[in-house]
């Protein structure tokens, strides 16, 4: 009409950036750790060398990693020992055995890791793959428990109100 263009939703905006981006940036820099900039060719010859040769070594996977699961498992090192730290400094009965009990909690999720996946399938998902989906369950399961067992209690609580309210009437009217 007047030569403007309404948008009102950006997404087939953004469609027609991401086909254009494809066509001016070369494959191989598209390909990169959106959190870290890191491009995936840094650390892919890692992980097809250790496919290829079927090096078993833990250190040696552990060597093949991006920056972002190095991070990833820095920062769950340091949350774990500041929240034990923290614990142990601001609770009063907070002892030995409940820190052996969070650290079991975790250690139960790396058992159930090297069962499932490195005992069997190290050299069809590499460790760097496992610990970035790991972290981002993790990051998504925790604060959706969280929420439904908020409303869990909430619809527990109130129901056993009604019918504690209802039991009453029920007693004052006999």
């Amino acid at each position: 009409m007047c030569n403007l263009w309404v948008q009102v939703f950006g997404i087939c905006a953004l469609a027609q950036e991401a086909r254009e981006t494809q066509t001016l940036v070369p494959r191989l820099a598209q390909r990169i750790d959106y959190l870290t900039h890191e491009p995936f060719a840094s650390y892919e010859g890692k992980l097809q060398a250790l496919r290829r040769s079927q090096n078993g070594s833990f250190f040696r996977h552990a060597m093949a990693i991006s920056l972002l699961s190095q991070y990833i498992i820095g920062s769950f090192v340091i949350s774990v020992l500041m929240v034990i730290l923290t614990v142990f400094l601001t609770v009063e009965n907070f002892g030995l055995a409940n820190a052996s009990v969070l650290i079991a909690t975790f250690a139960q999720s790396f058992v159930v890791i090297y069962f499932v996946h490195w005992l069997f399938c190290r050299f069809h998902l590499s460790l760097d793959a496992v610990i970035k989906l790991f972290a981002a369950g993790f990051i998504l399961a925790v604060p959706t428990a969280y929420s439904i067992e908020g409303i869990i209690q909430a619809v527990v609580v109130i129901t056993a109100w009604f019918l504690y309210v209802f039991l009453k009437l029920m007693d004052l009217a006999s």
